[in-house]
């Protein structure tokens, strides 16, 4: 039985690798990459030189940022927290125009919770989270990009 269970994982695992393809380029690092309740894609592709953000279907995305992947190093921030065991919160801060997208992997007590919260000019907010084929790297990113000094969630502090 234990035989098994390698090659099941293996091919969960190329499974959400060959679907998050048609979304990064092949040259590129999955940071983050998930399906939504209704189909979309939320995903994070890039390496230590480039970063874009995709939103929507591999068919139609809704939101690509920025337009030009060179440009995302220097578009997007991150934060983290962590507490023991207990609770672990990375964020990738997105502000685009007159709204701010926040990419989020967080452990609370065991229960792992995926997916962008977007807040509007006029405080409006709203979240929309992953079901399905995750794959989240954004640890990653800490070596890569900038770290927002005054989000809360640093305490004042970057290391």
């Amino acid at each position: 039985m234990k035989y098994l269970i390698i090659p099941i994982l293996f091919i969960l695992f190329a499974t959400q690798e060959s679907q998050a393809d048609g979304v990064c380029q092949t040259d590129e690092t999955i940071f983050f990459f998930c399906q939504t309740s209704k189909q979309r894609f939320i995903s994070l592709c890039g390496n230590s030189n480039k970063l874009q953000y995709h939103f929507g279907t591999t068919k139609k995305p809704e939101l690509v940022f920025p337009e030009n992947s060179n440009d995302g190093n220097n578009k997007f921030s991150i934060c983290s927290f962590i507490l023991g065991i207990k609770l672990i919160i990375l964020k990738l801060l997105i502000k685009n125009n007159n709204t701010d997208y926040a990419v989020f992997d967080y452990s609370e007590d065991g229960k792992n919770n995926y997916g962008v919260r977007v807040t509007t000019t006029d405080d409006k907010s709203y979240e929309i989270r992953c079901s399905k084929n995750i794959i989240s790297n954004l640890y990653k990113l800490k070596s890569i990009l900038k770290c927002d000094k005054d989000n809360a969630l640093n305490l004042g502090q970057c290391n």
